[in-house]
């Protein structure tokens, strides 16, 4: 044996036992939605789908929102969520607090018509840090039969004890009841989020709430509203449309007031340092969960528009019907202002929360009456 055949097969021999500096391509992705019946659309419109079609393993774990976790994950180099379903002025927080990997937007799919993602996603659900998922609602409901007479109809029903006396349940969070308070008050949709930016503004917020502010039971998990009301803790609650439909198509006896609905986006994410050979098939099932059949059929499932134009036009009037853009759901609603909430969370959350554990609430300082 010549010394050149000796020097390869010893190299061979080396070389079999040394590891690759990277992994091949994951084949378990885990990604971050919103529990219950929104979890539910996910798996059965796009994980499951897209299971089948790779033979990728897609875990599911459910959170409450915010950004605590992820910040946790990204500061210890320790990114194990692959994907997070975001509410968009999160996203926006988070991109400027470099937690999130930038998308390059002009990869997603087209539309089956050949239009680009970047003109097929309504404006705002695409961006360079997220691709849009839905466009939910926050509603008001209530159990048929809890009214004898009047039926409640409009957002000021639902701040009128006398006419309609109860509990009300609230999700115990700033944003959402500071623009309902306002709306409740006469302020017009246009005025909202500009009213809320002066201190005259959001105390007339805070008063309003402070009408009600003995009759709240607080939420924090989207399955809480239907369970509260169930169980009789309230009469009037506000809650996810998604889930209230889900609840009414499975039997349940509800009915959803639409008046001053406010729209939200949610939109999908990657968190950073996620490791880099992960990235091309987080990116191959984020193009999956997003191209216009899968959102299309994420309405199968949850009572949520879809963020492409294009998925609507596969969707039947009956489906069409029960989804916050429906021109009988949309006639007095508010799209959240991402930006503002993005600019002013940690202050309107601070002010919040003086307001429910004390007779007052602070801004810029000093509890007020």
């Amino acid at each position: 044996m010549t010394n050149f055949i000796k020097s390869i097969i010893v190299a061979f021999i080396v070389l079999s036992f040394v590891q690759p500096v990277h992994s091949k391509t994951k084949d378990k992705l885990t990604i971050v939605s919103w529990g219950g019946a929104f979890t539910k659309s996910n798996i059965l419109a796009q994980v499951e789908p897209y299971e089948e079609e790779t033979g990728v393993e897609v875990e599911v774990l459910d959170y409450n929102g915010g950004l605590k976790e992820i910040r946790a994950q990204v500061s210890s180099y320790n990114t194990k969520w692959d994907l997070v379903d975001m509410y968009l002025p999160d996203v926006i927080r988070a991109s400027k607090e470099g937690l999130l990997e930038k998308i390059d937007i002009s990869s997603m799919p087209y539309a089956p018509d050949g239009t680009a993602a970047q003109k097929d996603f309504i404006e705002g659900t695409l961006t360079d840090y997220a691709v849009g998922n839905t466009v939910s609602a926050n509603v008001f409901v209530y159990k048929n039969n809890t009214f004898t007479k009047k039926q409640p109809e409009t957002i000021q029903d639902f701040f009128d004890i006398n006419a309609f006396p109860g509990k009300r349940g609230l999700r115990s969070s700033a944003r959402i009841n500071l623009e309902w308070a306002l709306i409740a008050d006469g302020v017009p949709l246009n005025e909202v989020y500009k009213t809320l930016t002066k201190k005259e503004g959001l105390e007339r917020a805070f008063k309003k709430l402070d009408s009600i502010k003995s009759h709240i039971v607080w939420w924090e998990s989207g399955a809480e509203p239907i369970e509260f009301l169930d169980e009789g803790r309230v009469v009037m609650t506000s809650a996810w449309n998604g889930r209230v439909q889900s609840a009414i198509d499975g039997g349940k006896d509800l009915t959803i007031i639409w008046d001053g609905q406010v729209w939200e986006f949610d939109l999908w994410c990657i968190p950073k340092r996620t490791r880099d050979e992960n990235l091309n098939q987080i990116m191959d099932f984020l193009k999956f969960a997003t191209d216009t059949q899968r959102l299309a059929d994420l309405t199968k499932y949850i009572a949520y528009s879809p963020a492409r134009k294009s998925s609507f036009e596969s969707l039947s009037p009956a489906v069409k019907e029960k989804l916050p853009t429906a021109t009988k759901n949309s006639k007095n609603s508010l799209k959240l202002d991402g930006m503002w909430w993005a600019e002013n969370q940690q202050k309107m959350d601070e002010a919040f929360q003086h307001w429910k554990a004390l007779k007052g609430w602070s801004f810029g300082g000093g509890l007020r009456p």
